[in-house]
């Protein structure tokens, strides 16, 4: 899935419901941070999650997620973390800000209330837990951490095949 434009979608959809990101957030039990990180697709959105904000903004899930524009690339990503807790590995993902402004904050009569602080961009990495040992991936380590995988389980196929002949 393209969480850019999920994101999108959840920003489109929030501002038709006259939402701010802090009273969504908390509609859905959520922080404006974590709003905010959805609508500029910087983490992937948990099912569950996706789903609460489906319904508070009385949309139904498929048009936020956008299905025409799925991408298996990081709906792979999904896949991979399910696949390692499904070995006993903890999977978190993990998103540092590196660069932010700050954003006047207006009240209903456009009155500035005061300002908060936006996210610019920063860095996403993976955490890997098992058995008390904890390695953690930047993205471009993970993507070839799942390279590797794939082309592990393409050998033992491969192999099997051969066995088979």
């Amino acid at each position: 899935m393209d969480y850019k434009i999920i994101g999108a979608n959840i920003r489109k959809y929030r501002k038709q419901n006259k939402l701010t990101q802090t009273e969504l957030g908390k509609l859905i039990g959520k922080t404006e941070s974590s709003i905010r990180k959805y609508e500029r697709g910087y983490v992937i959105i948990p099912l569950d999650v996706l789903n609460k904000i489906a319904d508070v903004l009385n949309v139904p899930a498929y048009r936020i997620i956008d299905v025409s524009n799925i991408s298996m690339g990081v709906n792979s990503m999904e896949l991979i973390k399910k696949f390692l807790e499904s070995i006993g590995y903890i999977c978190e993902y993990i998103y540092d800000v590196e660069k932010w402004h700050y954003e006047d904050v207006y009240d209903d009569s456009n009155k500035i209330i005061g300002r908060t602080q936006v996210d610019d961009g920063g860095t996403c990495s993976v955490k890997l837990t098992k058995n008390g040992v904890c390695t953690t991936y930047s993205e471009e380590e993970f993507e070839q951490f799942k390279m590797d995988i794939e082309q592990s389980i393409d050998y033992l196929v491969w192999k099997k095949k051969q066995n088979d002949k």
